[in-house]
């Protein structure tokens, strides 16, 4: 099979991968190593074995296609496969994943991304200061004060925030990173994004979930709109 059809098969099936993860029903929410959340409502059943059993053949598939195509695979599909690899349990083959996002992020924007990422799903292993040096190096990958930085940075500050308080039971340093986070957010000069941005730090601060951006679904994270350069 030519490189070229391979890379778009394993793009389309991390791609219905990511949808497994992030958009299941309401019932179901697959989270994040940033603090795992798998609610399910009574009632769903045999549709919930049908969707576990249908994201463990899309991870099977994905995996499979990028060992074998390495080079074609970009840190966004590196991190998908991650996650969803950590949510099935398999600690040791996600933090490979994790790295090899790092390892392929074409730039301190996305290497950023990768690197508070694997931060977070350090947290619940109690790797506590690894993955503070991590959340740390991703803060200081990117400089500036215009809005995509802002945003960035402001909710990496917010997920090592929750993940303070919610994993290392630190409130006092949850709180400091928790500002940190609201001054970053107060800098950016686009009112909705500010709003939004602020709206839901504040909803993380109260809740036991792991917090996710609005608008930014996948740990690669996609910005708002009006933030891309």
């Amino acid at each position: 099979m030519p490189h070229r059809q391979k890379n778009k098969s394993n793009g389309i099936r991390i791609h219905q991968l990511e949808r497994g993860i992030h958009d299941s029903p309401a019932g179901i929410c697959f989270g994040s190593s940033r603090g795992r959340t798998e609610h399910v409502h009574a009632g769903w059943g045999c549709g919930l074995c049908l969707i576990v059993g249908q994201n463990a053949f899309l991870l099977q598939q994905a995996t499979y296609l990028t060992d074998e195509v390495p080079d074609l695979v970009t840190a966004v599909e590196y991190n998908t496969i991650a996650t969803a690899t950590a949510n099935a349990g398999d600690l040791i083959s996600a933090e490979k994943y994790y790295k090899k996002a790092i390892e392929v992020s074409p730039n301190n924007y996305y290497r950023s991304l990768a690197i508070r990422s694997y931060a977070a799903y350090l947290f619940p292993q109690r790797r506590f200061e690894e993955a503070r040096e991590n959340f740390e190096k991703a803060i200081s990958l990117l400089t500036g004060g215009d809005n995509l930085v802002r945003y960035t940075n402001g909710f990496t500050y917010q997920m090592w925030a929750w993940n303070e308080s919610n994993n290392a039971a630190s409130s006092k340093r949850a709180e400091e990173l928790f500002e940190s986070a609201i001054n970053e957010f107060n800098g950016i000069d686009n009112e909705t994004v500010r709003r939004d941005a602020l709206n839901g730090l504040q909803a993380a601060k109260g809740s036991p979930s792991a917090p996710k951006p609005a608008l930014q679904p996948v740990a690669p994270n996609v910005v708002p709109a009006e933030l891309k350069r």
